[in-house]
């Protein structure tokens, strides 16, 4: 109403206008304030049971848009703090609410994203760890095996060097000492 008396006679009446304001908390006054009983919440629980529900879906909603602007940092920074931030946001979110639909595949993006800048910077076990079996990421999981795979076999002709140098090092030292012995 435009004023006190006004608003008075439309609660005496429960004549509610519609407003421009939408959203999951406006359907849910919407619904507590109805006109009709049997459209109303059954009980104060359950009323307070809907708030409950969606602060934590307000509060799941913060947390994806915190993880968005970390990812996206992290993608410019290429810091892994900023990428565990962003994860961790993440799994907080579909935590408070398991039917935030953007926050699994952005997951699913900030973990390859993670990766993907793991494997760059040659941290093949940490870009191995960030990654499940989603296909999305199988691509990406070939990539850091074949990494590993190289890793490991420049790792393994390094210390067969090592071991040729130190036999052919004991093969001179040996000839050396029987040199002067005769």
């Amino acid at each position: 109403g435009r004023n006190v008396m006004e608003c008075l006679f439309a609660a005496a009446r429960n004549a509610i206008r519609p407003s421009e304001k939408s959203g999951e908390l406006v359907e849910i006054a919407a619904r507590a304030m109805a006109t009709a009983q049997t459209e109303r919440y059954p009980s104060v629980q359950a009323f307070q049971s809907a708030i409950r529900e969606y602060q934590a879906h307000s509060e799941s909603v913060v947390l994806l848009e915190r993880a968005e602007q970390d990812l996206a940092r992290a993608e410019v920074t290429g810091d892994y703090q900023d990428y565990a931030r962003a994860l961790f946001a993440l799994q907080e979110s579909l935590a408070l609410w398991v039917g935030n639909k953007r926050a699994g595949p952005a997951l699913s993006r900030a973990r390859q994203a993670y990766a993907t800048c793991a494997l760059d910077k040659a941290d093949f076990d940490l870009a191995a760890s960030l990654l499940d079996d989603a296909p999305e990421h199988h691509a990406l999981r070939q990539r850091i095996a074949e990494a590993q795979q190289e890793r490991d076999a420049r790792a393994q002709r390094l210390r067969n060097a090592k071991r040729m140098a130190a036999a052919l090092l004991f093969v001179v030292l040996v000839g050396g000492f029987l040199a002067i012995q005769q």
